[in-house]
């Protein structure tokens, strides 16, 4: 049993010859009290105990109670990621502070590094490329190969689609990272971010690069890797004072790198697998600003 995952009690039923009244409790593993609903979210506290659900049915002449243990002990995310899976987690990399982790609607971490993600290009309003000898679909998967050996989370290619704007359910079935091109606003090449959760876990991501551009190969990497970073669940962190350069990928409108740098992979580390980084005491948001899961996600080039 999870954290972060919502259980409802479904179970239990009596037949009286007068009208029942039925009450719905939480239970910690000590019996006490943590809810009268009928559903519930296990919470990072509860981790190692069995929480119990009872459903009680009483009329004007008698009280009855089922009590129903749910079939495993409470597993914070990093527990069940370590115990559930053959997922290999990277080193922790070192601690740095300048990351945030960016919340979205019902998502509490990042991506669930267990299962494969299969990513696509939708290749509506698709753009040149103005660099010979590469294409979106290599730098694409340059991107997320540094983005899986840095949070451990695996990525398939899957067949090319074409999802012209306003397409309802644009994503294919199967496909969790959507990665295309789109118009964007003044001053801004890409968005990117969640776009559904379920529990602790992001369920699926997009990423929209500007279509009315024509870009560079090194541009055009860094942006995606700035993009997947928030779909992957960073937001921008907060940038270090003038005269001081930026000096991470998430840093918008930072076009130095072409590689995550260390802020970047704490980040991603931590965000996955919801462990500190090494050198640090605890898992830390950071020391960035939040966003919105379709952060903005870069400047144009000076």
């Amino acid at each position: 049993m999870l954290v972060g995952n919502k259980y409802a009690i479904a179970g239990g039923r009596w037949s009286a010859l007068r009208p029942l009244h039925l009450s719905f409790e939480w239970l910690d593993a000590r019996g006490r009290r943590l809810s009268r609903a009928a559903s519930f979210v296990v919470t990072p506290a509860l981790a190692g105990q069995v929480v119990a659900a009872r459903i009680c049915a009483s009329t004007r002449l008698a009280a009855n109670c089922l009590k129903l243990a749910l079939p495993a002990a409470v597993q914070t995310v990093a527990q069940y990621l370590q115990s559930s899976c053959g997922a290999q987690r990277p080193a922790p990399p070192a601690y740095d502070p300048n990351f945030v982790m960016l919340s979205a609607p019902q998502v509490g971490h990042g991506w669930n590094p267990c299962r494969v993600d299969a990513w696509a290009i939708d290749t509506y309003g698709e753009p040149p490329l103005a660099t010979p000898g590469t294409s979106w679909e290599a730098l694409i998967a340059q991107a997320l190969a540094q983005a899986s050996a840095a949070t451990g989370i695996s990525f398939a290619r899957s067949l090319d689609f074409v999802a012209p704007p306003g397409t309802p359910s644009s994503n294919p079935p199967g496909v969790t990272l959507a990665i295309g091109f789109g118009p964007q606003a003044p001053g801004i090449a890409g968005t990117g971010g969640p776009t559904f959760g379920a529990g602790p876990f992001s369920i699926t991501g997009s990423v929209a690069l500007d279509s009315q551009k024509t870009w560079q190969a090194p541009e055009a990497l860094t942006v995606l890797l700035h993009e997947i970073g928030h779909a992957l669940g960073l937001g921008h962190p907060l940038p270090p004072p003038p005269p001081a350069l930026q000096n991470e990928i998430m840093d918008s409108g930072n076009y130095r790198f072409t590689a995550y740098q260390p802020g970047d992979l704490c980040g991603l580390f931590e965000v996955t697998w919801q462990q500190p980084c090494a050198g640090a005491a605890a898992v830390t948001p950071g020391h960035g600003e939040g966003g919105t899961p379709a952060a903005d996600a870069g400047r144009p080039v000076p």
